[in-house]
């Protein structure tokens, strides 16, 4: 194992070089970040208490990446909402997120129809913690877990740091991703809308190299936790 002293810019130009050794040893240094960071915060064995590292991603239709997923509930993490952390050639990314398709139903049927809940949802992206966050849409053609041929296809990102944060922004993305579920699956079994809610801390940003990191990573983790909530309450 890689002893982890934070990211330095030539642990993400690894994604230029696609150099099958060298993103493992990124890999394994983000799963001694991980160690880490529960390490100093025990708390997090509670609250996210499953935790796996990912497989390297590289050469497929889909971004490189090498990333973690920290979850509460559940035996696999891809059927209920989860946190994501990891890197690519640009930045290092925490989000929330779900990818079950029943989820994505739900979570759209809430919002379309459950005033309080889509005031609550509103609440979230309104809170001054939450600036400089964005929110992802994605289409995802799925096969099925694995599979090289399966596609991610970046629909919309609404950047929280707006103005314009109103019932409109929750209008406008239930209203996307029932649209991307409701397309015929063709050569593929099923199509399902994914939801994103990113922070993302560039590759030039200081704080990767420095002893804080780790405690910038808890920070976010905490900031995105009443959007976990919400999830976990609709999933």
């Amino acid at each position: 194992m890689i002893k982890f002293n934070g990211f330095a810019k030539s642990d993400f130009d690894v994604f230029i070089k696609k150099d099958w050794n060298e993103i493992n040893a990124i890999n394994s240094k983000l799963e001694n970040m991980i160690k880490l960071l529960y390490k100093r915060y025990p708390d997090l064995n509670k609250t996210l208490p499953n935790k796996i590292i990912g497989k390297p991603q590289i050469n497929t239709q889909e971004i490189d990446y090498v990333g973690a997923f920290l979850w509460k509930l559940g035996e696999k993490h891809y059927s209920v909402p989860h946190y994501t952390m990891g890197l690519t050639l640009n930045w290092f990314g925490i989000h929330v997120c779900f990818e079950a398709k029943d989820i994505s139903r739900k979570f759209i049927k809430t919002l379309k129809n459950n005033e309080n809940k889509r005031a609550e949802f509103l609440d979230i992206l309104e809170m001054k913690e939450a600036r400089g966050f964005i929110i992802e849409i994605n289409k995802r053609d799925f096969i099925m877990p694995g599979n090289r041929k399966n596609r991610y296809n970046p629909v919309a990102y609404i950047w929280l740091d707006k103005e314009w944060i109103d019932e409109d922004i929750v209008k406008f993305i239930y209203k996307q991703m029932d649209k991307i579920n409701n397309l015929l699956p063709r050569e593929f079994q099923t199509k399902k809308a994914h939801f994103y809610l990113h922070k993302h801390i560039y590759r030039d940003d200081p704080i990767l190299t420095k002893t804080e990191f780790i405690d910038e990573v808890y920070k976010v983790i905490q900031t995105l936790r009443p959007m976990y909530d919400f999830l976990l309450k609709i999933a």
